[in-house]
């Protein structure tokens, strides 16, 4: 199987979406996001993710929508949202690493299609307060805070945007003196590009970009498997 890209109606419909974001046009158009979106998605998945389970055992895929799969539903959850715009401007697709947490919650690879092209992440998008613990016990401690200190930096000398720090002060209790001691400061553990506009109706050319940049990302996938989850 071969992935032959998105076509320009897909990010058309997301383009359209915007505009018309209701229940009433999104039936209309139904037809429109099953073919230009989700036909090929599930494709990419597929190829993509039998291409990330070899080089990087562990990951898990399924080429399935609605929620149940890699491929995140497209209607937003609006119990506890302001915004009752009924869908996602976007179409969400992860690959991850089955840690015993909640699908989404676990690390993995995630790449988003939108109106404006491809974005794509990969690490832990928020430490919940386990994580955020462990994080911190690993991180008072020189060697795992200087392995993570030379991913973030290879990473960004790659061109890669990472995370940030979050919090303006240490938390209590914890000291680390050593030259990482920065990285008490965080809540995340990412990296992300973006700019993958011109690639998304080029199958092969997105296929392999999105994996060279996972590929990069295998370091930061490693340490928060081993020192988060370990």
């Amino acid at each position: 199987m071969e992935f032959s890209g998105f076509g320009k109606g897909a990010q058309q419909f997301f383009i359209d979406l915007a505009q018309n974001n209701q229940k009433t046009w999104f039936e209309a158009n139904k037809s429109r996001y099953e073919v230009e979106v989700l036909e090929p998605a599930l494709r990419l998945v597929e190829i993509l993710g039998s291409k990330l389970a070899t080089l990087r055992p562990g990951i898990h895929y399924e080429a399935s929508a609605h929620g149940r799969g890699s491929i995140f539903r497209i209607h937003r959850d609006l119990r506890f949202s302001k915004d009752k715009t009924p869908y996602k401007t976007h179409l969400g697709v992860l690959f991850w690493l089955n840690l015993g947490l909640p699908k989404k919650d676990n690390p993995g690879f995630y790449l988003e299609l939108n109106q404006a092209g491809v974005k794509l992440y990969a690490g832990l998008w928020e430490l919940d307060k386990a994580r955020l613990e462990a994080f911190r016990q690993s991180v008072t401690n020189p060697g795992p805070a200087l392995e993570l200190d030379k991913i973030f930096q290879a990473l960004q000398t790659a061109g890669y945007e990472t995370a940030q720090p979050y919090y303006k002060r240490p938390p209590k209790g914890f000291v680390a003196e050593h030259e990482a001691a920065g990285l008490l400061l965080y809540r995340a553990l990412w990296a992300h590009k973006a700019n993958l506009g011109a690639k998304v109706g080029q199958g092969n050319e997105l296929v392999e970009e999105t994996l060279y940049f996972y590929q990069s990302c295998f370091p930061l996938l490693d340490w928060v498997e081993t020192h988060l989850f370990g």
